[in-house]
């Protein structure tokens, strides 16, 4: 879908998608990670439009998709992203998902330890 084809309810409706399935599918701390991350650039994205806000909405709901299909696989959630992705980003965007990434490992590293000792 191009932004100019997402109704405000839709975006509004694909922004609670998310926020439900982290509620249903991720680990707590992980959850509290996620919603921080999405609340943040969802903010950051409010006032956007056209080709930006089109890419911002298809690779949200590419999220959604990956982490619902993850829940089901007894694998670590999350995947590289193209060399064209990381290209398009800015230092600062690059600095905010190393430290995302980092966070996000450390949190998962400390569930899967805690559900082997339980």
């Amino acid at each position: 879908k191009h932004a100019n084809m997402w109704s405000r309810a839709q975006v509004l409706g694909l922004y609670r998608d998310i926020l439900r399935t982290h509620r249903r599918v991720l680990a707590p701390d992980l959850r509290l990670l996620g919603d921080k991350y999405v609340r943040a650039e969802w903010q950051l994205h409010k006032k956007s439009s056209g080709k930006i806000l089109s890419q911002f909405l298809s690779s949200w709901k590419d999220y959604k998709d990956m982490v619902e299909n993850h829940h089901d696989q007894d694998a670590e959630p999350g995947r590289d992203l193209a060399p064209e992705q990381m290209q398009r980003m800015n230092d600062d965007q690059k600095e905010q998902l190393q430290r995302l990434e980092t966070e996000a490992r450390e949190i998962y590293k400390r569930n899967d330890n805690s559900h082997k000792h339980s």
